[in-house]
């Protein structure tokens, strides 16, 4: 009876994103954009070539993927600065309170 009870997985993909090869499909557009480019500023603009097209185009599919693909927190995680706290009190003044600020740098010294 618990055999029959029991799930059984038909399609294998389901739950997964869908992938054109190794290239998730959301990915797709960018990286034609980046192609077209690409082709644009160093074929017809620039007449570098086909070989820096490749490159730069490679350059920026491959950005575009390390910061917007599936597992980007991996590597933006890295660069989040860490928080300096410091343990300073500084009395509350009014902006439009009408002291200048050399009476303000004056009455600090005098407590001091």
């Amino acid at each position: 009876m618990s055999q029959s009870k029991r799930f059984r997985p038909i399609n294998q993909s389901l739950g997964r994103n869908p992938n054109f090869g190794p290239i998730p499909v959301g990915q797709l557009f960018p990286i034609g954009i980046s192609i077209g480019v690409s082709y644009l500023v160093f074929e017809m603009l620039l007449g570098w070539g086909l070989t820096w097209v490749a490159l730069f185009a490679l350059w920026g599919a491959a950005s575009w993927w390390i910061l917007t693909g599936d597992n980007n927190w991996k590597l933006l995680n890295k660069f989040v600065s860490v928080p300096q706290w410091r343990c300073k009190f500084k009395t509350y003044h009014h902006l439009l309170a009408g002291t200048s600020h050399a009476d303000q740098t004056r009455s600090r010294k005098a407590r001091f």
